[in-house]
């Protein structure tokens, strides 16, 4: 299994940075390689949404489950991968005297030894990207 955890402080609130984290539909707009995502609306815990993503080059249509979420303070994604294994996406919020931090935890599990060692440093540089774009929209359009 591989981890990435990116961190960073911002100046929004937790419950400002609640409702973007909530919005799936607007995902495209922050959220690179994403180019479209639907849901329900508001997203409660068991929900399913989608997203069409270019994270592994080629268009998929990626499904994505509420497996907990906690008002303002932590949501967390199941996202079975249909080649092989899954992926859980975290996002912790903590008020800050600057801010909120928030912590981005994406764990790769491939589950298998021959898709790991082909994908797995991929897709763990890609999602370092991805999460790395998120913060830097959310600091343009959020200060």
């Amino acid at each position: 299994m591989r981890k990435v955890i990116v961190k960073s402080q911002l100046s929004l609130s937790q419950e400002e940075i609640w409702k973007l984290i909530t919005d799936i539909k607007n995902y495209p707009t922050y959220i690179k390689y994403c180019l479209k995502a639907k849901g329900p609306e508001p997203i409660k815990k068991g929900d399913w949404w989608w997203d069409w993503t270019t994270i592994m080059v080629l268009p998929l249509k990626i499904n994505h489950q509420v497996v907990e979420l906690n008002p303002n303070n932590y949501l967390k994604f199941l996202v079975p991968l249909f080649f092989v294994g899954n992926l859980t996406q975290e996002v912790t919020l903590t008020e800050t005297t600057k801010g909120t931090q928030v912590v981005i935890e994406v764990s790769i599990n491939l589950k298998n030894k021959i898709a790991d060692l082909l994908l797995g440093d991929f897709l763990y540089k890609r999602t370092q990207t991805m999460i790395n774009s998120i913060y830097a929209n959310f600091s343009k359009k959020h200060g």
